[in-house]
């Protein structure tokens, strides 16, 4: 058997399904779609807009990363991806019911704030922004997402027009513990690490945060 993975860069379900046909045995060739125009071709060959889906060498076609691990599974049985457990299948009633509503109440808190605060956006933008897409700075600007396109001297200057001064200095706060950076100087100072792999995980954020958290 082999597969056909269709697939978005840097989505973490589509690396999932990659492994799983890595760990399966399963020969495949993934096609990178183009994010945004990826949903004309996935409504065209699987009749839904998401990702990751598969076309298996039967001519089974597959959408969404748990239905694909559990077709892996009808086909290879060994090693299980999906466990066959009434505790894996609470376990997911449980994600579908809370992760899922959480995500859904996230992205429509998003949506509403942006059209309520972005008066401009044109019907276009209204339309696409909703699935978590990502926009180049042109994108965004063409479709009143954004009023303009600059670097960080053209903030600091657009500042000091607003508050209706010529002169100004720039103060960044930090906490105590922090590297005393610059606006210009983004580079992370740090005592040095052993890894057993080679992994940088970057410290996790102060501030709430809706993370995908993995230990290998």
């Amino acid at each position: 058997m082999d597969a056909v993975l269709f697939a978005l860069p840097a989505s973490h379900p589509c690396a999932a399904v990659e492994r799983a046909l890595t760990l399966k045995g399963v020969a495949y060739r993934r096609i990178e779609l183009i994010p945004g125009p990826h949903r004309i071709v996935q409504k065209a060959v699987f009749g839904a807009t998401t990702v990751p889906a598969v076309r298996l060498s039967d001519g089974t076609k597959v959408v969404g990363s748990r239905p694909i691990m559990r077709a892996l599974d009808e086909r290879v049985p060994e090693p299980r991806l999906v466990p066959d457990s009434a505790g894996a299948a609470r376990a997911e009633e449980w994600g579908d019911q809370v992760l899922q509503s959480l995500v859904g109440d996230m992205q429509q808190r998003f949506v509403g704030l942006v059209r309520e605060r972005r008066p401009n956006l044109s019907e276009e933008m209204k339309a696409e922004m909703i699935d978590g897409r990502v926009f180049s700075a042109n994108q965004a600007l063409a479709g009143g997402l954004v009023d303009d396109i600059g670097y960080l001297d053209a903030t600091i200057d657009r500042a000091r027009q607003r508050a209706g001064v010529s002169e100004a200095s720039v103060i960044r706060y930090r906490r105590s513990d922090e590297y005393a950076d610059s606006l210009y100087d983004r580079a992370k100072v740090g005592g040095a690490q052993v890894n057993m792999v080679n992994f940088n995980i970057e410290p996790l954020p102060r501030t709430p945060s809706f993370l995908y958290l993995w230990a290998p």
